[in-house]
């Protein structure tokens, strides 16, 4: 059994808030970067390191170099470079392409600049202005793998970078959940062969929903992230159980998870409490129904409000009890949709109908 003292969420704090201790300041993490095309690329990086590489001798070697450029490297790695680069940077008047991807496979490759390093990053600039900027144009970065695999090192699980890809990290959490409230802490979650995820804790379990309510943490959009989101078990357990995320997370979809059970936090998590049952809807609430995803604020006046985090649309709309049919109603104008939802209402996943455009939709909320 293995004692784990620094959590998913422990990591996504020591990168992000604030970030790398640099001999300048703290230098948030907020940055994904892979080398695959499909995930935009490395080029930026892929530049760098090639001007970079002799320089680092001694310092970061070639095989954290070859690390860093796929999006896996260590953030002591990262460390050693941006304090190479803030106490040398004068020096760095190399040539550097900065480059992204574009089109509908990233397909096609776009330079934005293409020339000294260091009137790019900083001329006229503080140092750590120019480290952000290397961070934000993808010089440093963390693909998915390259955060649980750091999490595995952070912990004290892997004594070193291991390259395991997506599709073989069930070779070292061999343990496949198949029932939601089997979901604990250090479970891992994969998407097929291309994402893959780590949950803090639990934080609840809806037996009406046979769902989890979990912080996952990844790294994906905007880098190392911890976010709450439900998981809704699809399948029966006796099957290859698979769960759908609902959550404003940056990558959808459903999910296996897997566990280590020798895996144990040595500071014990409290146990997740199962649902409890609300008398009023007011407040916040992130509401899925089909492929649409909102954010609901209901008012006490009996007035509610739609925003699509996505596109920014908005709309209103009202709600009112029907104690006697167990039920709550919202209208909304000028759609004529209407929705019916169950009470009692459940703050970790309640259930309605939604009837939109001639067609019912189940409907899933989360209160916030």
């Amino acid at each position: 059994m293995a004692l784990i003292y620094r959590r998913p969420s422990d990591l996504v704090a020591h990168l992000t808030a604030p970030g790398l201790n640099t001999s300048v300041g703290s230098i948030p993490m907020k940055q994904y970067m892979s080398s695959s095309v499909a995930n935009k690329g490395s080029e930026t990086a892929q530049s760098f390191y090639g001007n970079m590489r002799p320089k680092l001798k001694g310092l970061v070697s070639d095989d954290e170099v070859d690390v860093l450029l796929k999006g896996q490297g260590s953030p002591d790695a990262m460390l050693r470079t941006m304090n190479y680069v803030a106490a040398n940077k004068e020096s760095l008047t190399f040539k550097i392409n900065v480059q992204h991807r574009e089109g509908k496979k990233n397909e096609k490759l776009v330079s934005t600049y293409n020339g000294s390093f260091y009137d790019r990053y900083f001329k006229n600039k503080s140092t750590a202005t120019g480290l952000n900027q290397m961070v934000d144009e993808k010089i440093f970065g963390l693909d998915c793998i390259g955060f649980v695999a750091n999490w595995m090192i952070y912990a004290g699980i892997w004594d070193r970078y291991y390259g395991y890809n997506i599709d073989k990290w069930s070779e070292l959490f061999t343990e496949r959940v198949r029932s939601y409230d089997d979901i604990e802490g250090m479970c891992i979650t994969v998407w097929g062969s291309y994402h893959i995820g780590i949950i803090d804790r639990v934080t609840e379990y809806n037996d009406t929903l046979k769902a989890a309510e979990v912080f996952l943490c990844q790294s994906s959009s905007g880098g190392p992230r911890a976010d709450k989101v439900l998981l809704f078990q699809k399948n029966p357990k006796d099957s290859a159980p698979v769960f759908d995320i609902n959550g404003a997370v940056p990558v959808k979809g459903l999910v296996s998870v897997w566990r280590r059970p020798d895996l144990v936090y040595a500071r014990p998590v409290s146990p997740p409490p199962r649902s409890t049952e609300l008398s009023s809807p007011v407040g916040r609430w992130e509401v899925r129904v089909d492929k649409f995803f909102w954010i609901y604020d209901f008012a006490a006046s009996g007035a509610v409000t739609w925003r699509d985090p996505f596109n920014g649309e908005t709309g209103n709309g009202k709600w009112a009890m029907q104690e006697s049919a167990q039920q709550m109603i919202t209208t909304w104008k000028p759609a004529a949709t209407t929705e019916t939802w169950d009470l009692p209402l459940k703050p970790s996943g309640g259930r309605a109908r939604c009837m939109m455009k001639g067609k019912l939709y189940d409907l899933v909320a989360v209160r916030k």
